[in-house]
């Protein structure tokens, strides 16, 4: 490319050529692997949980939770922490957890559905990773490396997780 202005417009000139070209020489695999990369795309998150749903995760998780005897909470916590690892992505975490421990959530009181709403929230913040943007704002906006960016951002991100969780569970002692 020229370092003058004719370079750069001539490159904007081909721009669209080249967009249908890459169009039209993708393969579906490739076209959905870009369209669901955004974990922030509602349609895309919402698949995934129904993907998951439908299934029978969540009827596995209710069924093994039914005969261990764990509490509701630890199991929405539990449920976030791993689709957030999983993932990357609290939103994602949030959601599939919600739609996976739906079964076990049915027949709760308000006080305790609403804890269990805290515990999701808590679980979907557990380590912050490579995959969430947040983590790469933070990593940028400071300057810092990655090792660096874990041992601030992603502990941190994991203390408020834990220490969360242990206040819905302190709650649920006065609540419930």
């Amino acid at each position: 490319m020229a370092t003058d202005g004719t370079g750069v417009a001539r490159l904007m000139d081909d721009l669209p050529a080249q967009v249908e070209a890459a169009a039209t020489t993708a393969t579906p695999s490739d076209a959905t692997l870009l369209y669901t990369y955004n974990p922030f795309d509602r349609p895309t998150m919402e698949r995934f949980k129904a993907m998951l749903v439908d299934a029978g995760v969540g009827d596995v998780i209710g069924d093994w939770a039914e005969g261990t005897g764990i509490s509701v909470l630890v199991l929405g916590w539990l449920v976030a922490v791993g689709v957030r690892l999983a993932t990357g992505s609290a939103t994602v975490a949030t959601i599939t957890a919600a739609g996976i421990v739906t079964g076990a959530a049915t027949g709760l009181e308000s006080s305790e559905l609403s804890l269990l709403v805290l515990a999701i929230g808590c679980g979907s913040l557990f380590f912050s990773h490579v995959n969430d943007a947040g983590f790469w704002l933070v990593k940028e906006y400071f300057g810092l490396t990655i090792g660096q960016t874990i041992k601030s951002w992603s502990v941190m991100e994991t203390a408020i997780s834990v220490v969360g969780m242990a206040f819905v569970m302190l709650l649920s002692v006065f609540v419930l």
